[in-house]
């Protein structure tokens, strides 16, 4: 998977530290789908990232492909049977705090020089 297909340069990221690894996160609208895609293809069906976002109702099967969706941007290389491993009881408070930081930070507005240093297709 290439990594300009999910970047954001304007998009902030969240440090998660997890079983001696240390992972970025963010959310991009392509990473988005291509995880949701990705995750049909393997069966899941009644996937819907867009619906994840609302924490209020999230459900356990619903923090794997949120972390896997999150980590692409940044890794493109992440498979989603390694992400899944990494979510547990233990690692469960601090995956949904950076997940929920990552949502807030892809929501917020760039600043006007971000958006115009990337406005001629340039990324990173």
């Amino acid at each position: 998977m290439s990594k300009a297909k999910y970047s954001d340069p304007t998009v902030e990221t969240v440090a998660l530290k997890l079983n001696g690894g240390e992972y970025e996160l963010c959310f991009t609208f392509g990473a988005l789908a291509t995880a949701e895609s990705y995750l049909r293809r393997m069966g899941h069906a009644d996937i819907n990232m867009l619906r994840s976002f609302d924490f209020s109702g999230l459900g356990a099967s619903d923090i794997a492909p949120l972390l896997f969706a999150a980590m692409l941007p940044k890794q493109p290389k992440t498979k989603y049977e390694d992400v899944a491993a990494l979510v547990s009881f233990k690692s469960f408070e601090a995956i949904l705090e950076a997940l929920t930081q990552a949502y807030v930070k892809s929501m917020a507005e760039p600043e006007k020089n971000e958006v115009s240093e990337h406005a001629d297709g340039a990324s990173d």
